[in-house]
């Protein structure tokens, strides 16, 4: 009898487990797991080396200070520039004009065409005091045009969503686990009741 009140014990504590899992991932266990991909919108996305653009983030979590980091596409080397910091507004947005020679210092040396991508970086390089790596949260491209600015381009978010999707396919995995757990659990209490002595 006290067998079957330890697995009936075990067995409960197993799906609290599992239940608690399962919570977890309905709810989106990581703060950045519910928030949508961050995006950056450079306008134009293409500009003479003399030109401006606006470069607009959206979807940041509000108050936190971010780097924007110019690199060409594809990568030469390992050549960067960190051409600005911003502080994220409360509504998860961030905006800012930038000459193309900030972004682009080589940018009279660049041929027309050359793409740079513009990277949105927590912490940015000029707050880091470790030397811990940062994190992408967003990134756009712009080119370096000849003449008359283009339209707009929108990137994509950074791994933020990669993270989170990786922490809720260990939360499912988790669930999972405990439930089978507790299934065979539950199963071995029936096994043992009904087997005589």
């Amino acid at each position: 009898m006290q067998e079957i009140a330890r697995w009936s014990g075990a067995i409960r504590l197993v799906r609290h487990l599992a239940i608690i899992a399962l919570v977890l991932l309905a709810v989106g266990w990581h703060p950045r797991v519910a928030r949508a991909a961050a995006t950056l919108t450079i306008t134009p996305a293409s500009s003479p080396c003399t030109g401006q653009v606006i470069l607009e983030g959206k979807g940041f979590a509000p108050g936190i200070r971010v780097g924007l980091v110019a690199r060409q596409t594809p990568q030469r080397g390992d050549a960067f520039v960190e051409f600005a910091t911003q502080t994220v507004a409360a509504d998860g947005t961030f905006r800012m004009t930038a000459a193309m020679g900030t972004i682009v210092p080589t940018c009279q040396m660049e041929t027309a065409g050359t793409v740079y991508t513009v990277y949105v970086i927590t912490p940015p390089l000029a707050d880091k005091t470790g030397t811990g790596p940062e994190e992408t949260l967003a990134t756009a491209t712009v080119t370096v045009g000849a003449g008359t600015p283009g339209l707009p381009n929108t990137g994509s978010g950074g791994g933020a969503h990669l993270v989170g999707g990786a922490i809720n396919a260990a939360a499912l995995a988790l669930g999972g686990l405990l439930m089978l757990v507790a299934g065979a659990a539950a199963l071995a209490g029936r096994r043992s009741r009904q087997e005589p002595r």
